[in-house]
């Protein structure tokens, strides 16, 4: 599948990626790993069992669950994401805008290494941002886009200079597209089957196979990791590798349907809540769903609370409002109740007015979507709407979003840590807008405004998303996000609210 057009639409795709491998998420990124299960020690070796293997380890390609938690495991970055999805200094003891906001100054910790033993500079700082801005293939350029250049000021010090004020800059950096690399390393053709970075680990071996080993990098600036060596391991069947976790062959299952929640003993059930959210899109450019009363009845039809209940067994929120939980934007006055009274009037006027069938877009590769689909279904009938359920497999559910000629769609978005810029250009851009392809006057200043503002300017603005997204209705949040996982020891090894997978203590 090819990844083409706008940057905020790769980097769309880029995320859609990433849902496809937590295929069995409830919803997406945030817990914490405390969530009970076993008392004994942590292992010295642990092994975490994906859905699918690592497809690449360079970070302007890096899409899967696997992928991302490996560099952010492997690699160092400036800023390094808490558990929580905070960025907090990692490489960089400091970062400060100057009074304009147009330049960033990062002051490296003095005596830096890599993972090899060789030293991190300024330099290599330098070279892996310019590829992150001049390589025209990254699926994270946009995140780049402000960026007018970077430059060492000295061994230990880091000049960047943007285009417009880039209040996030610090927690983009902290994010696992932007690990550093080594200058002199980058234009290897083989650099990223073997990649050094300055990570709490190192690689061991990999060879792009099924099975990736890392160990402890004694060369990292930061706390020492809990577990010694950790083995990411493909185990395909979502069943598979929870019987593996129960039966202690790995201590970590990733990604498991909601509904395997009662059965996880001996194992730890973990939810992990992340930035983002499970929803509904209709597409504002086909019939019937080109009409906002058609969009409007279909958002007051659902019944969200079924669908926690239902699917998510009462651990995730019901959401109406664009912001999430995890969010500071979020609004809990945004009513989620179902009002089909408030639907059917909706619908007065409209081309379903006296009834209309659509089809339904869904797969099986997102778990969730199964089981909120049929809802969603049963829904709709009440007020006319006869859904025709369209279930196909990842490559087909992705490539008819992109063609862009089905009406209604189940979707799904999240961001590694409670920024907007992320979220917005995901899910609020114009032309994007989570599949809908919705775009409407003032939009786009007021996602430009709001990734470019902070304290109670951001505050005002995170409200006004809400407001042109309740009132325009471009398309339906359902739920918070989260990830269903299994674990044998969620103190040490577990996975938190930025997606990736975490090590005690303090990664």
């Amino acid at each position: 599948m090819s990844i083409e057009g706008p940057s905020y639409l790769r980097r769309l795709l880029v995320v859609a990626v990433i849902c496809a491998f937590a295929a069995t998420a409830v919803a997406g990124c945030g817990g914490s790993g405390d969530g009970g299960g076993s008392d004994e020690a942590a292992p010295t070796k642990a092994t975490v069992g994906f859905s699918d293997k690592i497809i690449t380890l360079d970070p302007d390609q890096a899409g899967g669950i696997p992928d991302v938690s490996a560099l952010h495991l492997l690699g160092g970055n400036l800023y390094r994401l808490t558990p929580d999805g905070k960025a907090v200094p990692g490489l960089a003891e400091s970062a400060t805008a100057s009074a304009d906001e147009l330049t960033w100054t990062f002051k490296l910790r003095p005596n830096l290494k890599f993972s090899d033993g060789s030293p991190l500079t300024a330099d290599d700082v330098v070279a892996t941002i310019e590829r992150m801005r001049t390589d025209k293939a990254n699926l994270f350029g946009s995140y780049m886009e402000r960026v007018k250049s970077v430059k060492a000021s000295s061994p230990t010090e880091v000049r960047i200079d943007v285009s417009a004020p880039y209040p996030s800059l610090p927690t983009v950096l902290a994010e696992p597209q932007s690990v550093i690399l080594p200058a002199g390393d980058l234009e290897k053709p083989d650099f990223f089957s073997e990649p050094i970075s300055a990570g709490p680990y190192k690689l061991k071996s990999w060879g792009e196979s099924n099975t990736l080993v890392m160990v402890r990098n004694p060369h990292f600036a930061g706390p020492k990791p809990e577990i010694e060596q950790i083995t990411f391991a493909t185990v395909p069947d979502a069943n598979d590798r929870l019987a593996q976790t129960q039966a202690g062959q790995i201590e970590l299952g990733v990604d498991l349907p909601p509904n395997l929640l009662s059965q996880m003993a001996p194992a730890a059930p973990q939810v992990a809540k992340t930035f983002g959210f499970f929803a509904m899109s209709p597409n504002v450019k086909v019939s019937p769903t080109d009409e906002k009363g058609v969009r409007e009845a279909i958002n007051l039809a659902v019944d969200r609370e079924q669908i926690v209940e239902t699917v998510f067994d009462g651990n995730v929120d019901a959401l109406a409002g664009f912001w999430p939980p995890t969010y500071p934007g979020y609004d809990p006055g945004i009513s989620t109740e179902q009002d089909l009274d408030a639907a059917r009037q909706a619908l007065q006027g409209t081309k379903c007015e006296n009834g209309c069938t659509m089809p339904l877009l869904y797969t099986e590769s997102y778990a969730w979507s199964v089981q909120a689909a049929t809802i969603v279904q049963r829904n709709l009938k009440e007020i006319g709407i006869d859904v025709k359920l369209e279930s196909v497999d990842f490559t087909t559910y992705y490539n008819k979003l992109i063609e862009g000629k089905t009406p209604l769609s189940m979707t799904f978005a999240y961001d590694y840590a409670d920024i907007p810029d992320g979220l917005l250009l995901l899910s609020f851009s114009p032309g994007s807008s989570q599949w809908s392809y919705f775009e409407a006057p003032g939009q786009a200043k007021l996602v430009e405004e709001t990734d470019q503002s902070s304290g109670a300017e951001l505050e005002r603005n995170l409200a006004r998303v809400n407001d042109m997204f309740v009132a325009e209705t471009p398309f339906s949040t359902l739920t918070a996000g989260a990830y269903v996982n299994a674990a044998r020891f969620p103190k040490a090894l577990f996975m938190g609210a930025s997606g990736v997978i975490n090590v005690a203590p303090g990664l």
